[in-house]
C-alpha cells in the first residue's frame, strides 16, 4: 500500500530497510536469534570463551541469506 499512494517527486527514491532486530549483526556471526515478537529479537549467548573466538561472517549462515534475499 505505501509505494501504490505515494508519489516520489524529485530526489525521492523508494527504499525497503529489512531488518531482524538489534542483534541482526551478531546473528550474522553465529548466534541464534530469539523473537519476543515482530518488533524485536535477541541473540542466545554462543561465545564461551571471548579469547579463543575467531568472528567469521560465513555466506551460509541462515541469518544473512534471508537478509540477502
Amino acid at each position: 500500500m505505501y509505494f501504490e499512494n505515494t508519489l516520489f517527486l524529485g530526489d525521492a527514491i523508494p527504499f525497503y530497510w529489512p531488518n531482524l532486530g538489534p542483534d541482526s549483526f551478531t546473528a550474522f556471526l553465529g548466534a541464534h536469534l530469539v523473537f519476543k515478537s515482530e518488533e524485536t529479537s535477541w541473540a542466545r549467548p554462543f561465545v564461551e570463551d571471548p579469547s579463543r573466538y575467531d568472528p567469521v561472517l560465513r555466506e551460509d549462515n541462515k541469518w544473512w541469506r534471508i537478509m540477502n534475499e
